[in-house]
């Protein structure tokens, strides 16, 4: 998921949010949130025409996206979705940033086939009333990614 299950995200308001002065909260306020109310908050926003930008958690999108980078989120037009775009949606498993991997039709209307990095991961379908957004831009943390890799390297028997 996009966060650790019990974890708490911190998202980032875009500047198109509404602001303080009109019931809105800032660019600069760090919200704890649990991944279902991240996800709420994110459809939320991006329904109204804004962006969304919050801290990705976990490592099942590396190397496209590490733990800890800033991930900014657009609305989508479903049909407009492509086999590697990578969206925000909401699974079985919870919400989860996974990139498309397939689109289909079935008897209950479209829907695409997600996927974390992995060619061995899970696969989930998802309509749109499960999609909240697609990502536009990641804003890379160098550091963090070669510690990662460092560690990796380093555990016994990688």
């Amino acid at each position: 998921p996009c966060c650790r299950p019990g974890a708490l995200c911190r998202a980032v308001l875009h500047p198109r949010w509404p602001g303080p002065g009109n019931g809105g909260l800032s660019l600069t306020d760090r919200l704890p949130l649990s991944a279902a109310d991240l996800f709420a908050l994110a459809k939320d926003a991006l329904a109204k025409g804004g962006r969304f930008t919050f801290a990705a958690r976990g490592y099942s999108m590396f190397p496209f996206i590490a733990d800890g980078e800033r991930v900014t989120l657009e609305g989508m037009l479903f049909s407009s979705l492509r086999e590697g775009d990578i969206i925000l949606c909401r699974t079985a498993d919870g919400p989860v940033l996974h990139g498309i991997v397939d689109r289909g039709v079935d008897g209950n209307g479209a829907f695409v086939v997600v996927r974390a990095v992995s060619p061995a991961a899970q696969t989930h379908r998802v309509r749109e009333a499960d999609g909240a957004g697609r990502v536009v831009h990641i804003r890379k943390r160098p550091m963090a990614r070669l510690l990662f890799r460092l560690k990796r390297h380093l555990q016994p028997g990688a």
